[in-house]
């Protein structure tokens, strides 16, 4: 197998993170989740919870009241199928060799800070309180498997991954081009017509721009992989200086 400079960069990365570091990371997430709870109040809150099924399993989805779509931690751990359920299980399985090969910072970013929130009220009282990521998020990391498979970073025992993540995206994909025409005719009389035709060219525009420059984002990251470079600020679009001599290299 011939290692492209992106896995070999992400390679080294995950290679330099122990058992006790990635428990760590683990420990440093549930302190964080902990502090988050103690300001309960003043967390976004849910206007909506359902159950979204994904093959035989079935993963907890909300609305949040500032429009965020939210999939629970223990969720992403489960669309996954992972044995081991649980937030947890989803960050450990994010830092392991070939899999946080293929993660970029910016992905990094996100998991590493998830979105607290309350569930919905009820009669017995005020809603408990979760942790999750946007929906887009785990369209994310399933890119990002199905990379890390194509750069044959992924050890045997992790091939399922990729599999679960190509029935994610192909399933979505189809699901959110019946979606996409049902709202663009107005088949669906839903006042939110406008909401997600609005979504869907905003992501369009992303994409586009993205593969529109010179260099996309993808070229930069892999530099910082390469090196084993950790970004300041993930959303800069600024560059340590030698990174124009290697690109002219």
């Amino acid at each position: 197998m011939e290692e492209t400079p992106q896995s070999k960069g992400g390679t080294a990365r995950a290679l330099t993170l122990t058992r006790e570091e990635r428990r760590d990371i683990a420990k440093r997430a549930a302190q964080a989740r902990w502090a988050k709870i103690k300001d309960a109040d003043g967390l976004p809150r849910a206007s909506h919870q359902g159950i979204l099924p994904i093959g035989d399993v079935e993963i907890e989805v909300y609305n949040l009241f500032d429009k965020r779509r939210v999939i629970a931690k223990a969720a992403m751990a489960r669309a996954l199928n992972l044995k081991s359920e649980g937030g947890n299980a989803f960050l450990r399985t994010m830092t392991r060799k070939g899999v946080r090969s293929a993660i970029s910072d910016s992905l990094w970013e996100k998991i590493e800070k998830p979105i607290f929130f309350r569930h919905l009220d009820t009669d017995s009282g005020p809603g408990g309180v979760a942790d999750g990521y946007e929906a887009t998020t785990l369209i994310e990391v399933c890119d990002a498997l199905i990379q890390a498979r194509n750069d044959d970073a992924l050890a045997p025992s992790q091939a399922f991954l990729a599999i679960q993540a190509e029935i994610i995206m192909r399933s979505s994909a189809k699901m959110g081009i019946i979606y996409l025409v049902d709202t663009a005719t107005g088949y669906i009389e839903d006042a939110k017509r406008e909401d997600y035709l609005k979504q869907w060219s905003a992501f369009v525009r992303d994409e586009f721009r993205s593969w529109e420059k010179e260099f996309p984002d993808q070229f930069a990251d892999m530099i910082y992989k390469i090196y084993g470079l950790k970004r300041k600020n993930p959303k800069s679009f600024k560059h340590p200086q030698f990174f124009g001599w290697f690109t002219v290299r």
